[in-house]
């Protein structure tokens, strides 16, 4: 299995990426390919600056092994997290730690 992961990148750019690590994934003889193109790691202060994920590795690790024991009947797998905005995600934090949090827009 491969995984791949890219920040900062603009489309065209992200695209070149992935390409070249599906080329050298299949060379190497690569079976099954993971793109994650979203990751994000914060340290004390939330900036956004655009679409992020926040699916944490460990629960993609577990749905890309389970999708390994499945029979061959698509040729792509998706793996999709729940939709939820930077507000819901301040909102679930609020209430978790009891604290408030400075939301700035």
């Amino acid at each position: 299995m491969c995984s791949s992961s890219a920040s900062g990148a603009d489309a065209e750019t992200l695209v070149s990426f992935q390409k070249a690590l599906v080329v050298a994934a299949e060379e190497a003889g690569v079976k099954r390919f993971v793109p994650s193109e979203w990751p994000v790691i914060f340290y004390g202060t939330v900036k956004y600056y655009g679409m992020s994920c926040f699916t944490r590795m460990q629960d993609a690790a577990a749905h890309v092994v389970k999708a390994l024991d499945v029979p061959k009947r698509n040729s792509d797998t998706y793996i999709v997290g729940d939709g939820v905005s930077y507000k819901d995600i301040a909102e679930i934090a609020e209430e978790v730690t009891d604290e408030e949090f400075a939301v700035q827009l």
